[in-house]
């Protein structure tokens, strides 16, 4: 059997190649990718920085605000009729309208008709078919008291036709009821 010589110059150098050729091959792109994603996290944290250096001196102002906003939302959502108060707001109604002066001569609650398709919120609209006599005036006054009353009321249709010296009203009053 020969003997194989092998250089050791030559096994050397097929060794720094073969070192070579992986890192180009393996090694360079995969670092490449690392730096850039990298780079990418940093800019990012800096604009989180920047963000939070102009947010800061104005967190109490947010928190102000923050507070105002669930203030609101806690008024929006007592204002809407829970489903076991439904007559208490007819009731609510009937009552206000004498204090106006508004004879109501039929009261019909309709069915209720679901408000947000969409959304999660078990909200509908209650309607309620009213027809009365008034004068013009006591009318707007008991409908402005209607809108800013304890309940959100929504004035959906309204007919009013003159009969001297009151006038003849077919109102649908939409009251939101949450189940």
């Amino acid at each position: 059997m020969q003997k194989i010589n092998f250089d050791k110059k030559i096994i050397a150098f097929s060794l720094l190649i073969a070192v070579i050729v992986i890192e180009i091959l393996i090694l360079l792109p995969w670092s490449i990718k690392r730096v850039i994603g990298l780079n990418k996290k940093i800019a990012l944290i800096g604009q989180q920085i920047k963000s939070t250096e102009n947010d800061w001196p104005r967190l109490n102002e947010y928190s102000k605000v923050n507070q105002e906003l669930k203030n609101q939302i806690e008024n929006s959502r007592s204002k809407l009729i829970l489903s076991q108060e439904a007559s208490e707001s007819l009731s609510f109604i009937s009552t206000a309208s004498k204090e106006f002066g508004v004879e109501i001569k039929s009261f019909l609650p309709g069915e209720l008709i679901n408000y947000l398709a969409e959304s999660e919120e078990n909200l509908f609209y209650l309607p309620i078919s009213i027809e009365a006599k008034a004068k013009f005036h006591n009318l707007a006054l008991f409908l402005e008291y209607l809108q800013t009353s304890q309940y959100f009321f929504d004035i959906k249709e309204l007919k009013v036709s003159s009969d001297y010296p009151y006038n003849s009203i077919e109102i649908v009053v939409c009251a939101i009821a949450e189940k």
